[in-house]
């Protein structure tokens, strides 16, 4: 199995153990008058593996942005989203530490072309990285626009503006 992908070699064993089990297109174990059923149980639960590892493959996280992580030792962190869709949408938004914590968040539900800032804490509270994440839970990803800003001042003047991908 020279030069074949790593995501690739098990579909190829799998294969070749079913090409094992067969002999002119017939169970091996139906030539001899083996047990068939247990036989064809070990087929279909070949089948049912092989489908699972295909998924492997596949998995995304269409509902999910995420900013890049930056120093919260000035001012305020917050985490802001947009609802660029026509129609509302419910958004999970975590403000995380740089060590995986769970900082802040809230699940507000905003309304077509709303934005949201609900989620806002002062770097006294938490000094160190933090990063934005925002799940659509209700749409995917393009449905939205979000950031992390940094905000000085009681006027909450943003000085960094950090878009989540």
């Amino acid at each position: 199995m020279r030069n074949l992908p790593a995501h690739r070699i098990p579909q190829v064993t799998v294969s070749l153990f079913v090409a094992f089990m067969m002999l002119n297109g017939q169970p091996a174990f139906a030539q001899n008058r083996g047990v068939p059923e247990f036989g064809q149980q070990i087929l279909d639960s070949l089948a049912t593996l092989q489908a699972a590892v295909d998924a492997l493959g596949n998995v995304t996280e269409t509902n999910i942005r995420a900013t890049p992580p930056t120093d919260s030792r000035e001012g305020f962190i917050g985490c802001q989203t947009s609802n660029i869709s026509t129609a509302p949408r419910t958004v999970h938004i975590q403000l995380i530490g740089g060590a995986g914590q769970i900082i802040s968040e809230s699940t507000p539900t905003l309304a077509a072309g709303a934005i949201s800032n609900t989620t806002r804490v002062g770097g006294g509270v938490y000094a160190g990285l933090m990063y934005c994440k925002f799940t659509v839970t209700d749409g995917t990803k393009a449905d939205i626009r979000a950031s992390l800003t940094r905000e000085v001042g009681a006027s909450f003047t943003s000085v960094l503006v950090v878009p989540a991908e």
